[in-house]
């Protein structure tokens, strides 16, 4: 998706969120590369990834 995608959705932003918090992720982890999730602290997340990657490639 691009900078110039729009989303527009029958609800407005304080109910597309309440439904979006109510719908299970279904995606299995383990098709990912990297996952952060809400929970995971992201300055802390994205140094790890960028750790790792640094380790594979150097």
């Amino acid at each position: 998706m691009g900078d110039n995608v729009k989303f527009e959705s029958p609800y407005d932003k304080d109910t597309y969120y309440e439904i979006k918090a109510r719908k299970k992720i279904e995606l299995d982890d383990s098709n990912f590369d990297y996952v952060i999730k809400e929970d995971d602290l992201l300055e802390d997340k994205i140094n790890e990834i960028v750790n790792e990657i640094e380790k594979r490639f150097s």
